[in-house]
C-alpha cells in the first residue's frame, strides 16, 4: 500500500491517504492493527452524516503543497 504520513486524530485513532482512499487505523495489542478504508463517495457521505447529526457546515479546501 502506497501510504503517506500517518496523522493522529487523537483517542488511538490515525489517519492516512494512499490516493484513492482515506485509510483509519486504530493499533489493538496484541491482536494487531483494526482499519477501515473510506473511498470518496463514503468520505462524502460521512461528511453529510457529520453535518446532519452534528448541525455543521463542512466545507472541503484543496490544500497545495
Amino acid at each position: 500500500m502506497n501510504q503517506t504520513k500517518e496523522y493522529y486524530l487523537g483517542d488511538g485513532l490515525y489517519a492516512s491517504d494512499d490516493g484513492w482512499q482515506v485509510i483509519l487505523r486504530a493499533p489493538r495489542a496484541p491482536d494487531g492493527d483494526h482499519f477501515v478504508a473510506l473511498e470518496s463517495d463514503v468520505l462524502d457521505n460521512f461528511f453529510l452524516w457529520l453535518e446532519k447529526t452534528r448541525s455543521l457546515k463542512i466545507t472541503v479546501q484543496k490544500i497545495v503543497t
